[in-house]
């Protein structure tokens, strides 16, 4: 498998592929109406593949802006981190959820501060994540920590000692 942008070291080409790998297996059922947040990237496309479908994303500031229509299913991966308002964007995910859907979700996890990005507003550690959940009113029907981490060095071990990685959850209204 080798899905990944022009632009990605070799590195990142194996992290994700560990990361798309991952993410296919873990998505247990999609249907119907799919919302995919954020641009379109080769992750969308390998789902798609797999489950047969045709999915919708996002083109607006996802930030500000309500989202619009129903779907079945909404995918939100590597994305919540990056929002001044998370609070807001799951209780407008929720409003956009068929009564049976599901909310896919994935997010860095429990990161030292000294390891936190320039371009993530929000980094979670799983009590943070689980009460900013409860407090949108989701239910998690399934979650799995994970660490892509393949490499050698400082970063790679202090990430192993302070058991970060990236937290895949299913959620339910």
């Amino acid at each position: 498998m080798n899905h990944y942008n022009k632009n990605t070291d070799v590195r990142d080409v194996k992290h994700n592929d560990l990361r798309y790998k991952f993410t296919l297996r873990f998505i247990d059922e999609l249907h119907s109406r799919v919302l995919d947040i954020g641009s379109r990237n080769p992750i969308t496309n390998l789902i798609e593949d797999q489950f047969g479908l045709d999915i919708r994303n996002t083109s607006r500031d996802i930030d500000s802006e309500p989202l619009e229509g129903h779907y079945n299913f909404v995918l939100c991966f590597e994305v919540i981190e990056h929002l001044m308002n998370p609070l807001w964007f799951l209780k407008n995910v929720k409003s956009i959820l068929e009564p049976n859907g599901a909310l896919y979700l994935s997010t860095p996890i429990n990161k030292p501060k000294f390891l936190w990005r320039d371009d993530h507003f929000h980094e979670f550690d799983e009590r943070r994540l689980s009460h900013l959940i409860e407090k949108a009113g989701f239910t998690v029907v399934k979650q799995q920590k994970v660490s892509f981490n393949q490499s050698f060095g400082i970063r790679p071990l202090i990430r192993k000692l302070s058991k970060s990685g990236t937290m895949f959850l299913k959620l339910t209204r």
